[in-house]
């Protein structure tokens, strides 16, 4: 126990109040008794609330931990036997709690003693969230964290036209019902959900179900009307795209509450009149002096220390809500460049990382990663020389607990521009990625027509700002002269002029790699012709790729290194042959 000014902890306990699985910090006081605080909303929890919830002799036997619980066969079976019931007093239906498999449990005179409300992840049932008249939800079954489906989520095939998302089961359930329909003999529901866990929890459950969220193509969130769910409607608006979510205004409390006060017709309003959310705001110059203000050095995507010399010129490196572009000829080892850019970002920062990676094979991906890591070229081995057993536990060192590198494995099935934007919006918005890796862009695009490149450069640009994430897109570039193979430029860009125009940053990557000295056939040019931040142009440094580790490593300019490595072997041998004007020793003394 860790013993604090609250008295001894005894552990993570689920909340009677807001239903959070585990956010109810629960202390024992030297004088006995117990308190609590619940981390979602409720606060402190004075010793009579304990009293009241708990069996306060057992408390230290059953506390949690945060390792999800998992239901086992005779409590499924058990509570599965139960029948689907209504809620007389909350005005819910038999029919309403069927389709969504909530069962009831009756005392020894027939009255409602608890529900249980399913949860599923992954459309499969993972445990129940009980509520025990009137509002006790300290005994849930199974597991019933954050990280599973919303509640509801699996009655409903994910698309569609209408999605009503509520902070509470019963709510989920009122709304459904009310908006249920029968048409010329045919039914109708509207989908409902609702997150599971505490007002605390909201975000983080929307986020972990951001694909099935956005699949509709309006959502309206009918969060409670009190001061805890209303603070995160906003936040929870900005995770759809523009013009997805709408905000329903109720006069009561929330949506059973209105079910229960015969106030249907204006539920049924509040749902289709919802306002649509709108981020955009009209402000002075001097209103925007807070955010500048508050500037970090959190929004700068860092480079490593190789890139110094285009760190320099960057301000760091790129930024949140930039779009960089990274131009580079096949085979002059963007991909290589890029890795060791990631890397980097995941293993020296906090921030988490998406890659769109759409001419690399998972196979690839973890062997690319893996090489910079161990520092040895595995491209170079055989796999079936390879000590996997050592490889893996070398690979769980790179990622650590937090795996910060997400890859999006897309298989080529991309079907659309469409739907690989939603995907880099899940990237951002449902990982948390900061930094978002295209590669290449015209692989992302169906054609090479300067309209279509036009569009998905502005769509990008949209998507950085409205997601405040680093985009970094990856372009081919025009093939320059043989002699002249550093002779590149923006112009050089293959496709619209617009992968230029949008972009924030533009980089280029060059490379004489089929010159007769290793030194300058393994070295990359670096060039920043555009940084709208800065203002700054100029050469970048130069990177050498290292072919046994798999890294790369600042270097000089590698002609400059041929010129002077051949002027001093000419010095050597004029030197050696008396060149210099020098009389030969004497052989006699």
């Amino acid at each position: 126990m860790n013993t604090g000014e609250s008295g001894s902890f005894l552990g993570h306990f689920p909340c009677f109040s807001c239903g959070g699985h585990d956010p109810l910090a629960v202390y024992k006081q030297s004088d006995g008794k117990y308190t609590g605080f619940c981390f979602s909303n409720c606060g402190y929890i004075s010793s009579e609330k304990i009293e009241e919830n708990f069996v306060v002799e057992e408390l230290e036997s059953y506390k949690t931990d945060n390792k999800p619980s998992k239901i086992s066969q005779e409590d499924l079976d058990e509570i599965m036997s139960l029948e689907c019931r209504g809620w007389k007093e909350r005005k819910l239906t038999k029919k309403t709690c069927e389709k969504f498999g909530v069962r009831s449990r009756f005392d020894e005179n027939g009255d409602l003693y608890s529900q249980y409300y399913p949860m599923t992840k992954k459309g499969e049932v993972v445990g129940f969230k009980q509520r025990i008249l009137p509002k006790d939800f300290s005994k849930p079954v199974g597991n019933t964290k954050a990280n599973n489906d919303l509640f509801g989520q699996s009655v409903w095939e994910a698309g569609g036209k209408y999605l009503a998302i509520t902070t509470g089961e019963c709510d989920c359930l009122a709304l459904a019902q009310v908006l249920n329909t029968i048409r010329d003999g045919n039914e109708y529901w509207t989908p409902v959900v609702s997150v599971t866990a505490g007002d605390g929890s909201i975000i983080k459950q929307l986020k972990n179900n951001f694909e099935f969220i956005n699949s509709f193509d309006k959502v309206v969130l009918m969060f409670d009307m009190d001061e805890a769910a209303q603070k995160y409607v906003n936040e929870a608006a900005r995770l759809l795209n523009p013009g997805k979510a709408h905000i329903a205004k109720l006069p009561l409390k929330d949506p059973n509450d209105m079910l229960v006060q015969n106030r249907v017709s204006e539920l049924r309003t509040a749902f289709f009149k919802a306002e649509r959310f709108s981020p955009v705001d009209v402000c002075t110059l001097g209103q925007l002096w807070e955010e500048f203000e508050h500037s970090v050095e959190d929004d700068i995507i860092p480079l490593p220390p190789q890139f110094s010399e285009l760190a320099d010129l960057m301000g760091g490196g790129p930024a949140a809500g930039e779009v960089t572009v990274i131009g580079a000829l096949t085979s002059v080892g963007k991909s290589t460049v890029l890795n060791n850019m990631v890397y980097h970002v995941a293993t020296h920062t906090p921030k988490r990382v998406g890659l769109m990676y759409l001419e690399s094979s998972p196979r690839e991906i973890v062997r690319s990663f893996l090489s910079i890591h161990t520092e040895q070229n595995l491209a170079l081995q055989k796999y079936s020389e390879m000590d996997m057993e050592k490889l893996k536990v070398q690979f769980q060192d790179m990622i650590g607990r937090d795996d910060k590198i997400v890859t999006v494995n897309h298989n080529g099935s991309f079907t659309s521009v469409e739907q690989m934007f939603e995907k880099i919006r899940w990237l951002v918005k449902g990982m948390g990625c900061e930094l978002v890796v295209v590669d290449p862009l015209q692989a992302a695009v169906p054609s090479n027509e300067n309209n279509v490149i036009d569009s998905f450069m502005d769509s990008l640009l949209k998507l950085a700002k409205e997601t405040m994430a680093s985009i970094v897109v990856v372009s081919h570039m025009k093939k320059p002269d043989d002699d002249k193979p550093h002779a590149v430029s923006e112009y050089s860009l293959k496709g619209s002029s617009a992968i230029n125009q949008i972009a924030f940053n533009t980089i280029l990557m060059s490379r004489d790699k089929v010159n007769k000295n290793e030194k300058i056939r393994n070295s990359t040019k670096l060039t920043l012709v555009k940084c709208r931040r800065t203002g700054l142009t100029s050469s970048a440094g130069w990177l050498r790729y290292n072919p046994s580790s798999a890294k790369i490593e600042a270097c000089s300019d590698p002609y400059e290194e041929a010129e002077l490595a051949e002027f001093e072997n000419d010095d050597f041998e004029q030197a050696s042959s008396g060149g210099w004007g020098f009389d030969k020793p004497s052989e006699e003394y």
